[in-house]
């Protein structure tokens, strides 16, 4: 940036030049104005003085022309010897001749020269030449032109005027610009002392910020409106200040008192997860094996039952009609009742048992992610369910899929595979059968979705929905409800997540959200 000298100085410097400029310029006016106008005063004098003594010269050297008489003539001229203003002096005839001549000793070079008839009286600024004609005024030469006078003045009176006058003027300046410095000194300490205030407080602010401080108004012009404007500022920087110390104040008990409640709610979520991988591990070892004995048992009393029935049968013969009712009675529809229903409760025991333990071990996972081509990927999952949806009638489509993303390939093949088998499973009995596998690309994350036309999710179901053991009441629909469930956990492992948007009765669109890696991630943690 220029350095620009007035900006930089201080203000009494600045009060000063500004002062000395303006003083100079005036004086400088003052001179010219003064000199023009005593130019022209001393013009129209001169001009007035030498018009009426060239006009009694020539009356005096009007018989000299009639006679011819030089020497008068001469004479006559050098009468003008008294007047120091003039350098020459000329006399012509009629014809043009010179007549008779004046010069002044000691005068310029120029006018030294013998001087020639002028065109007119003219005026410059190192001499004035005055011409008069002479005219006969008798009866007998009446308004006859006798000849022509000149006379050549110089200008010194005109600068011994303006010589004094330039000296008066410097004095008058010299006083009164001693005079004004005085006052302006005296009086600029009103207007800078306050501003100096002003200074010294804010560079006392700025190095302690000290708000406490406050300057006084020692005026009510623009100088003190400023000043009050200044305390007014500070404060309400004061006040902002105590408002933010107050606030933070708060704040810090606030985060205190937060971080104690997340550290004991982090305490209470260790626990919880350390009862709950302690309840699997449980889970996992001590209801296999009753499980295990329940599913043999009901098998072998199945067995037991049909190897009775053999017998009764084989020997029906030989008992009694009332001993055959009796056997076919306990042995009959009842028992094969009770048993298909144990039969069915423990199988469903078995598979919620297998999908706690599944949970358990999706969420153990450790996923790889790397970067691969997305295509070849869902076009294997895609064939994994072609027959089930050729069988279906149903319509595939795929399109704007991104052609590569960074995750782990076999945890997105399993949420794929979890999210085609749920459209494929509620969409095989709509009117339009239509799936389509989907996706685009933000400078963020990727989004894969897979949109069916199926029967719809309710509102309500939407809440539930990808919890466990959790599915919709749709009659004629067989499944666990577990591949939501699954499908989330295997998005929790790459920090995905899976959204739904549906309405009932025209098909439902699950999202899933992959965002993209912020550094040099080889793998993700499990959630």
């Amino acid at each position: 940036m220029a350095r620009r000298p007035f900006h930089d100085i201080s203000l009494e410097q600045k009060f000063g030049r500004i002062y000395r400029q303006a003083t100079a310029a005036a004086f400088f006016c003052s001179i010219v104005l003064f000199c023009i106008i005593a130019t022209g005063e001393y013009r129209s004098q001169f001009m007035a003085a030498a018009s009426t003594e060239g006009k009694i010269l020539s009356k005096n050297i009007e018989a000299s022309l009639m006679f011819d008489d030089t020497a008068t003539a001469n004479a006559l001229l050098s009468s003008l010897a008294s007047n120091g203003n003039i350098d020459a002096a000329a006399i012509y005839d009629a014809a043009g001749r010179l007549f008779a001549t004046y010069k002044r000793k000691g005068s310029a070079p120029d006018a030294q020269q013998q001087p020639q008839t002028p065109r007119g009286t003219s005026f410059r600024l190192t001499h004035f030449d005055f011409r008069s004609e002479v005219i006969a005024t008798d009866d007998i030469n009446h308004d006859r032109k006798l000849g022509t006078l000149t006379i050549r003045y110089n200008l010194a009176a005109l600068y011994h005027r303006i010589l004094w006058i330039v000296a008066a003027l410097v004095v008058v300046f010299v006083i009164s610009f001693l005079i004004g410095r005085a006052i302006i000194t005296r009086k600029q300490r009103s207007i800078i002392e306050p501003i100096e205030h002003l200074t010294t407080a804010a560079n006392t602010i700025s190095a302690n910020r000290n708000y406490q401080i406050r300057i006084p108004a020692e005026s009510s012009d623009e100088i003190g409106i400023l000043t009050n404007s200044f305390n007014e500022m500070l404060e309400q920087i004061r006040q902002r200040d105590d408002e933010l110390n107050r606030n933070r104040e708060e704040l810090e008990a606030k985060v205190e008192q937060r971080t104690k409640e997340l550290a004991d709610h982090t305490r209470n979520l260790e626990q919880i997860n350390e009862d709950l991988r302690n309840f699997v591990h449980i889970f996992h070892h001590d209801l296999r094996t009753p499980i295990l004995n329940l599913t043999c048992y009901v098998e072998e009393v199945s067995s037991a039952i049909a190897s009775a029935h053999r017998v009764i049968a084989k020997y029906e013969t030989q008992m009694t009609a009332e001993d055959a009712a009796s056997l076919e009675e306990s042995l009959g529809g009842e028992t094969d009742f009770s048993l298909d229903i144990l039969r069915k409760s423990v199988s469903s025991v078995k598979s919620m048992y297998q999908a706690v333990v599944n949970i358990a071990q999706i969420s153990s996972i450790k996923a790889k992610p790397s970067e691969f081509k997305l295509t070849p990927l869902v076009q294997e999952v895609l064939d994994d369910f072609r027959s089930r949806i050729h069988d279906a009638g149903i319509t595939l489509k795929s399109r704007n899929l991104p052609e590569r993303i960074t995750s782990d390939p076999a945890v997105l093949r399993q949420i794929l595979s979890h999210l085609l088998d749920n459209a494929v499973k509620f969409t095989r009995d709509s009117r339009e059968k239509t799936i389509e596998i989907s996706g685009t690309e933000t400078e963020r994350e990727w989004s894969l979705s897979v949109l069916d036309t199926g029967i719809g999710i309710a509102e309500p179901e939407r809440q539930k929905i990808f919890d466990l053991f959790k599915k919709g009441d749709h009659p004629g629909i067989i499944g666990s409800g577990m591949g939501l469930p699954y499908s989330r956990a295997f998005a929790n492992c790459i920090n995905a997540t899976i959204t739904v948007a549906s309405q009932e009765g025209s098909g439902s669109t699950f999202t899933l959200n992959i965002p993209k890696p912020s550094g040099k991630e080889s793998t993700y943690d499990a959630q």
